[in-house]
């Protein structure tokens, strides 16, 4: 995978990151793909549509989540069958404010598979697991 290839992979997961931490759904929509998305999370099934992966949130918003920062680090790339499909995979940490609870630090393990279609990439899934001990 050419790096300029790359940079637009992490850019579009950024740019989701970034609507994600303004409460932008529209935006989060946009980095997402349209007819191939699910969300895992633990193993289990979270979504298995991009609309309801937004109504997620969109419900977790009116509830009250706040968002202070959230970074994706210590990324690691691979290609998953071709150029055209990548796994770009992090510890990502949230300063979040949880509806009914206190503000804290959260770290989990992040996976955001990418497709490129025309290219264009978008976020077809989402694997959310623990930090491991």
């Amino acid at each position: 995978m050419n790096d300029q290839k790359r940079d637009l992979a992490i850019s579009k997961v950024n740019q989701f990151l970034d609507a994600l931490k303004e409460g932008d759904l529209d935006g989060m929509k946009s980095t997402l793909h349209s007819e191939e998305f699910e969300c895992l999370e633990r193993g289990e099934k979270l979504a298995d549509t991009r609309k309801d992966f937004i109504k997620i949130f969109e419900h977790e918003f009116k509830a009250g989540l706040e968002l202070y920062k959230i970074e994706l680090v210590d990324k690691e790339i691979s290609v998953l069958d071709s150029d055209n499909n990548i796994k770009i995979k992090g510890r990502q940490v949230h300063d979040v404010k949880d509806p009914g609870k206190t503000r804290e630090i959260q770290e989990f393990i992040f996976a955001y598979e990418l497709k490129n279609i025309n290219e264009e990439w978008y976020i077809n899934k989402v694997i959310i697991d623990d930090i491991e001990d």
